[in-house]
């Protein structure tokens, strides 16, 4: 996931920065669910709207890397189990 979100998102991030157990990639695709469960507004009002320097406004950017993401897991997840499908007909 780190790997595609530098790659092809151009985030580069490093979580051991902020030695917290949060990232994101993780909160870009919770935020497609609801941007109020990682407590946006909360972390705004806080001046902590970002994860290990990668800021997470404008939403709507943040929102989008979030689809990309679940776009990439979900790809990720058939081929595997296509090729493990494959793998049992053998």
């Amino acid at each position: 996931m780190l790997e595609y979100q530098k790659d092809v998102l151009g985030i580069d991030e490093d979580p051991r920065l902020e030695g917290l157990h949060d990232d994101y990639y993780i909160t870009s695709i919770i935020m497609n669910d609801n941007p109020q469960h990682v407590r946006l507004q909360q972390r705004i009002a806080a001046d902590k709207a970002s994860i290990n320097s990668i800021n997470l406004l404008p939403v709507d950017k943040t929102l989008e890397h979030g689809r990309r993401l679940i776009e990439f897991r979900t790809d990720v997840t058939v081929a595997a189990i296509m090729a493990a499908i494959a793998a049992s007909d053998r």
